[in-house]
């Protein structure tokens, strides 16, 4: 599945041609009812209603059109994940002090400042 053919579609959907999605998409008409006939034939059911008015979506449609919003969310929520990963530290975080000693004294703002700074940390 590609996921151009799910985000073409809402845009036809959206916009409620065929005609003025392609100009929004800056594709050809031509171009983008192929993607549209190949989602159609992926889920084996006509998903719109082409007229001179436009597009109406079939109850297949509907359920795509759905599902389509949905996966797309989710495909920008992982984009931005992945591009978030490694920006911050996380993780266990191990500190072995002397007991009685000024370490212990200056390890209290220590790691209330790591925690602030990395609040995905943890301490044991």
């Amino acid at each position: 599945m590609d996921i151009r053919r799910l985000k073409s579609f809402i845009v036809i959907v959206d916009s409620g041609s065929i005609t003025r999605a392609a100009d929004i998409l800056h594709l050809a008409q031509p171009a983008l009812s192929q993607q549209l006939a190949a989602l159609e034939e992926h889920f084996g059911q006509k998903l719109l209603i082409r007229s001179q008015q436009g597009v109406t979506m079939t109850d297949a449609g509907h359920a795509v059109y759905r599902h389509a919003q949905i996966i797309l969310r989710q495909m920008e929520q992982a984009q931005a994940d992945a591009a978030a990963a490694g920006n911050s530290l996380a993780g266990r975080v191990s500190v072995g002090l002397v007991p009685f000693s000024s370490a212990a004294t200056l390890s209290v703002d220590l790691l209330a400042e790591t925690r602030k700074r990395h609040p995905g940390s943890y301490f044991i």
